[in-house]
Parts: structure tokens; sequence; C-alpha cells
């Protein structure tokens, strides 16, 4: 796999600097946004408070590594495997692992709450169904919808199994590369509740990418979680649109 000689540590570094400078000038970008239409902020729910907040760190992730490799002159499919045949290979996989972790992430979750309960522990709820909640409209939600079924595992799983992971791992830190990726992918959703389950989803995502030597299976299990996560949120509204375009 071409990644195994593109991810040196110093690379890694450099890249990660990149993000966080994106990051910064998004930042930037956002506040000379408000100043013009004459807001102090964004209101929460709305589609360009949205926009502006998923794409600060996933768009920055994104853009630095399409930067990064244009630099090193490889392209996306050499750089993550995706050009490792057999494609459906590597999404019946994905598919499969999704569709197996499921029962046990909502597992995991439930001893996760109860055990946080007992000790008293207050469990606020997650900030994707926060935002979800707070979108002003439907526009907002399917902005949302896109994001976590498509932008989220795509940027995600470049960043923590397509490069640190790799790159750890080329180091000569296998077991640190696996636990440490997985540990800061699941801190970085800011739930107790699935703090377990996306460690467990991380240690997975991880074994389907060394599994294939492609990382769109980890990209396809990660997003056909989050759907089916969507689908539960969105339960209750899709029922009613269903209703409505039935009856009319």
């Amino acid at each position: 796999m071409m990644s195994e000689k593109l991810w040196k540590l110093d690379g890694i570094l450099r890249l990660l600097a990149g993000i966080f400078a994106c990051l910064s000038a998004i930042s930037l970008l956002q506040l000379a946004c408000q100043q013009v239409l004459g807001k102090q902020a964004f209101d929460e729910g709305s589609l360009l408070y949205l926009v502006f907040a998923s794409l600060s760190m996933h768009g920055s992730i994104l853009f630095v590594t399409g930067i990064f490799l244009w630099l090193h002159r490889i392209s996306w499919a050499d750089a993550f495997g995706f050009s490792t045949p057999p494609l459906s290979r590597a999404i019946r996989f994905g598919l499969l692992a999704a569709l197996v972790f499921l029962p046990v992430g909502m597992v995991l979750q439930e001893v996760s709450f109860r055990m946080l309960d007992w000790f008293h522990i207050a469990t606020p709820p997650q900030a994707a169904v926060e935002e979800f909640d707070q979108a002003s409209s439907w526009m907002s939600k399917a902005y949302l919808a896109f994001f976590a079924i498509i932008l989220a595992p795509f940027a995600e799983e470049i960043l923590f199994r397509g490069i640190l992971y790799q790159g750890l791992k080329q180091i000569g830190y296998p077991r640190f590369a696996l636990w440490s990726t997985a540990l800061i992918f699941a801190v970085i959703h800011h739930s107790a509740v699935i703090f377990v389950p996306l460690l467990v989803l991380g240690l997975m995502l991880a074994w389907l990418y060394d599994k294939t030597n492609n990382l769109l299976a980890s990209i396809t299990a990660h997003s056909v979680f989050n759907a089916i996560n969507v689908v539960l949120l969105l339960g209750d509204d899709l029922k009613k649109v269903f209703i409505k375009f039935t009856h009319s």
C-alpha cells in the first residue's frame, strides 16, 4: 500500500499543523461573515451555523489532505487503497461489519448508560442529537444527514485510520496506533454514554482497513452506522413525511 511509504512522522506533523491553521482560518472567516451580516453569532440550528460548525474540522481535514497529496503527486486512490481491487469486497466487508457492530454498540451504550446512572453521573444529550433537535428547517436537517452519512465518515476515516493509524504503525508502534487512534476517535465525540461503543467501533474500523487494504471498507462501515443512527433520530419526522406523501 502506497500509504505505508507516505505517512512519515514529519509529514504527519506538518499535515496536522496545516489542519490546525486551516481550522483557524475558517473560524476567522466565520467571524467576518457574522460582522458583515451584523450578527453576534449565527442562530444555532440555522443552515449557515451548521455549515461552519461541520466544515471547520472536517473540511480542514479534507482540504489540507488534498493539498498534501497534490504536493507529493499521489492520488487519493493510491494513498488510501481506493484502487485496491475488488472494490465490491471492501464495500461488502464494511456493510457486514456495520450490521454486526450495531447490536453490540447498542448493548455497550445501554451498559454505559446504566453504569453512569449507578454512579449518579449526569448524561447530557449527545451533540448530534441536540444538533438535529435544534435544526430550524428541513434543509438544515438534510444537511446534517449528509454530513453524518457522507462527509464525517470520509473525513474521520481519512485522518484516524488512513493517516494517524498507518503512520504510527509505520514507525513501529502497531498496538499504540490501534488503541490511541480509537481512543481519540471516541473522545472527540464528547459523550460519556457512547465513549465505549465508539472505542470499540474505532478498533473495528482499523481492523477493516488492515483486512482489506482499502479505506473504503472503514468508510462504508462508518457511513452505514451513522446512517442507521440518523434514521433513528429522524424517525418521527420521516414517518410524518411518509404519511403526508402516501395520503396526498
